[in-house]
C-alpha cells in the first residue's frame, strides 16, 4: 500500500472492505519498488549529480533508479496499458519519485538536480516517442502531502462509489467521513492557493477535483446528508478573499440564544455604534479589520486552513491577526504609545472572536479552533519580543465582561471627543446622556478593583487595569454628565456620582502583607487579614519587642540555673568540690611559707677542695 496516503479514515476503509486492493496507483508503486529496487551504477549519473557533494551518494542512487525506469518506460506502459493511460502513468512516476525524497533534509537541492538529470536523460538517452517529463513537485513536504492526499482520493473515489451500491446507510459513515475529510482538504488547498498566493502548487489537483465533483454533489449529499458538502462550490474566490457571504455571516455571528434572551446588545450598550464614530475608536477598529491581508502572513495560518470548511472565513481572520500584530505600529501610526496600540488590538481580537463563536461563548477555551487562533498570536508575539502585544484569555470572563471592558476602553480613549450642542441636536445629546449614564454604571462597577487612591494625595494612585481603565479622576462620567447638563435636558433617570474611597497607606501595606500570608479571613466577598497574624508580624519585626524578647530569654536561663543550684544535689556537689579545691590551695600555700622560713646556712669552701657529704646508713 505504499502508494496510498495512510490517514486514519482510509485505514478504517482498508480494514473494513478491500476497496483499494486493485487501485492502479498502488500497483504502479509496487512494480517500481520491486523491479527497480536494484540498480546498476552509471557514469552518466555520476557526472550529472556530482555538484551536490553533501548528499552525492543518495542523489546518485535516485538518478540510477530514474535512469533505469526511463530506459524501460515503454515496457512499463505495456504492463498498465489495459487500465492506465500513458499520461496517468507519468503522473504516478512523478509522485513516486517525490515520495522517495520524503524525509531528505536536502530535498530541495536534490530534487532540483534530479529534475535537471531527468531533462538530460530524456534528451540524450531516451529515443522512444513515449517520454515522461517531470512535473514541478519541488515543494515542501506539507504541500506535497496535501497534493498527494487529494490525488489519491480522486483515484480512489470511483472504487468507493461502486462499493456503495452494496452498503446500507448505516455502513456509510467511514466512507462519508473520508469523503468529508477530503472535501475539507480541497477547501483548505483552495484557500491556501488564493490567500497565500500558491497559484501553481495545487492547480492540477484542484481542477481535477472540481471537474469530478461539480455534477456529483447531489449523489454525495444523498449518501452523506449531514456532511454539508454543497458549500465547497457555493462561493467565488472574490467572496472568499474579501468578505463573508450573508449565509456565512449569519452562521458566524449568530446571536447566542441565551444572551439574546437577556437582551444584551441593544439594551446594554445604547447608541454605542453611533457614538464610536464620534469617540474616534471606530476608525481604529476598521483599520484592524481591513481585508487587505497579504501572502506573507499565510505561514502563520497553515493549521487554520484545514478548518475553513467548518468555520468559513477563519483563515482570513487568522491572516488579519498575523498582519495586525506584525504591522501594528504602521496600521495605527497615529497612536504614539505602543501599549495604547496594543489595547486596541486586544479589544478588536476578542470582539471578533466573540462574534465568531457567540453560540459557544461559555466554552471558547474548549474549542480547538479558538486555541489555534490564540496560538497564532502567541507565536508571533514570541518573535516580536520587545514590540509584542501580550494577551491572555481567562475562561472566567464571559462575553458580557469583555463587552464591558471594551466599552470602558473606548470611553476613556474617546473621552475628549464626547460633546454635543443642544441648540442643534437635542436627540443626539439625549443619547449621549444615556451613553454616559450606562458608562457610569460600569465605572462604578470596576473602579474599586482597578484603582487605589490615598488620603490627602490627589495626584497619585495605583492603576491595576491599564488595558481598559483610567484612574485619573477627570474621566469620572459625572464630569461629562455635568458638562452636558444632562440633568436639566430631559434625562430623568437616576444618576449617582461615583465617589472615590481613598485608603491609608499603612492599611494598604497591611492588606498587601495579608495577601502574601496563607491564612486569611473571609468576610462576605471581601478579604480581611487575620488580626492575630498581623499582631504576630508586628511583634516579630518591631526592634523594641525583639530586644524585650531577648532580655526575658536571658533572665529565664539564669533562673533555671539558680533553681538547679539551690534545690538539687548538683548544688551540693558543686559546693563540696569548691571547698576541696580551697583546702588544697590553702595547704599548698602553707607549706611554701614554711620552706621560705627555713635557713640552710652558708657553706664556705675552697672551690678546688672536695666536698664531703655525710649520710647515715639505714
Amino acid at each position: 500500500m505504499a502508494g496510498v496516503a495512510q490517514d486514519p479514515t482510509l485505514k478504517e476503509l482498508i480494514r473494513n472492505r478491500d476497496v483499494i486492493e486493485d487501485l492502479p496507483l498502488n500497483k504502479f508503486y509496487e512494480v517500481l519498488n520491486h523491479a527497480y529496487y536494484f540498480y546498476d551504477d552509471s557514469s552518466f549519473c555520476d557526472i550529472l549529480m556530482r555538484s551536490n557533494v553533501i548528499n552525492s551518494a543518495t542523489d546518485r542512487k535516485y538518478c540510477y533508479n530514474l535512469l533505469a525506469i526511463l530506459e524501460k518506460w515503454d515496457h512499463i506502459l505495456k504492463i498498465f496499458q489495459a487500465h492506465v493511460p500513458a499520461e496517468k502513468c507519468c503522473e504516478y512516476l512523478n509522485y513516486w519519485v517525490y515520495d522517495k525524497m520524503n524525509g531528505n533534509k536536502y530535498r530541495y537541492k536534490s530534487m532540483k538536480l534530479l529534475y535537471s538529470a531527468w531533462d538530460v536523460i530524456n534528451k540524450e538517452k531516451i529515443k522512444s516517442a513515449n517520454k515522461c517529463w517531470h512535473k514541478n513537485f519541488n515543494i515542501n513536504e506539507n504541500e506535497f502531502k496535501k497534493k498527494k492526499g487529494l490525488y489519491v482520493f480522486l483515484e480512489l473515489y470511483d472504487t468507493i462509489k461502486r462499493s456503495w451500491d452494496d452498503l446500507s446507510n448505516t455502513s456509510n459513515k467511514p466512507y462519508c467521513d473520508y469523503i468529508k475529510d477530503n472535501f475539507k482538504l480541497y477547501y483548505s488547498m483552495k484557500h491556501e492557493q488564493d490567500i497565500c498566493g500558491k497559484f501553481s502548487v495545487y492547480t492540477d489537483e484542484l481542477l481535477a477535483f472540481e471537474k469530478k465533483f461539480k455534477d456529483k454533489l447531489s449523489f454525495l449529499s444523498g449518501k452523506c446528508p449531514d456532511s454539508n458538502l454543497n458549500m465547497v462550490f457555493n462561493r467565488s474566490v472574490n467572496e472568499t478573499t474579501t468578505s463573508l457571504s450573508n449565509e456565512d455571516e449569519a452562521r458566524l455571528q449568530g446571536k447566542d440564544s441565551e444572551l439574546a434572551a437577556k437582551g444584551s446588545s441593544a439594551e446594554v450598550e445604547p447608541n454605542q455604534k453611533t457614538l464610536e464614530k464620534q469617540l474616534g475608536t471606530d476608525e481604529k477598529y476598521k483599520k484592524l479589520n481591513r481585508n487587505d491581508t497579504k501572502y506573507k502572513y499565510c505561514k502563520y495560518c497553515e493549521d487554520i486552513l484545514t478548518l475553513e470548511m467548518d468555520y468559513p472565513g477563519i483563515s482570513i481572520f487568522c491572516a488579519k491577526i498575523a498582519r495586525n500584530l506584525r504591522d501594528l505600529s504602521d496600521m495605527l501610526n497615529d497612536i504614539s504609545h505602543h501599549n495604547d496600540r496594543c489595547s486596541y488590538f486586544v479589544h478588536w481580537l476578542y470582539d471578533e472572536l466573540f462574534k465568531m463563536f457567540s453560540n459557544n461563548s461559555e466554552y471558547l477555551h474548549k474549542l480547538d479552533v479558538f486555541n489555534k487562533l490564540l496560538n497564532v498570536g502567541y507565536k508571533i508575539n514570541n518573535e516580536l519580543r520587545e514590540m509584542n502585544c501580550m494577551f491572555t484569555y481567562d475562561p472566567k470572563d464571559s462575553i458580557e465582561v469583555w463587552k464591558e471592558k471594551k466599552h470602558l476602553h473606548d470611553y476613556f480613549k474617546g473621552f475628549d471627543n464626547i460633546s454635543c450642542d443642544y441648540s442643534t441636536d437635542v436627540y443626539k445629546c439625549q443619547k449621549h446622556c444615556e451613553y454616559i449614564a450606562h458608562t457610569n454604571e460600569l465605572y462604578g462597577k470596576y473602579i474599586n478593583g482597578c484603582c487605589t487612591y490615598y488620603y490627602n494625595v490627589d495626584d497619585k494612585w495605583e492603576d491595576n487595569c491599564a488595558g481598559y481603565f483610567e484612574c485619573d479622576k477627570k474621566y469620572n462620567p459625572y464630569n461629562l454628565y455635568a458638562k452636558l447638563n444632562c440633568e436639566n435636558r430631559g434625562y430623568d433617570k437616576e444618576f449617582k456620582e461615583v465617589k472615590y474611597v481613598p485608603i491609608d497607606a499603612y492599611i494598604k501595606s497591611l492588606t498587601t502583607t495579608s495577601y502574601d500570608n496563607p491564612h486569611l479571613l473571609k468576610l462576605g466577598n471581601s478579604i480581611v487579614p487575620n488580626t492575630q497574624e498581623i499582631t504576630h508580624y508586628n511583634l516579630t519585626y518591631d526592634p523594641f519587642y525583639v530586644a524585650i524578647l531577648i532580655a526575658f530569654a536571658l533572665l529565664g536561663i539564669f533562673l533555671v540555673i539558680f533553681m538547679f543550684y539551690k534545690f538539687t544535689p548538683l548544688g551540693s556537689w558543686y559546693d563540696k568540690r569548691q571547698l576541696r579545691k580551697k583546702i588544697i590551695e590553702y595547704n599548698y600555700h602553707g607549706h611554701m611559707n614554711e620552706l621560705s622560713h627555713y635557713d640552710f646556712g652558708q657553706v664556705s669552701a675552697h672551690p678546688k677542695k672536695r666536698l664531703r657529704i655525710s649520710y647515715n646508713s639505714a
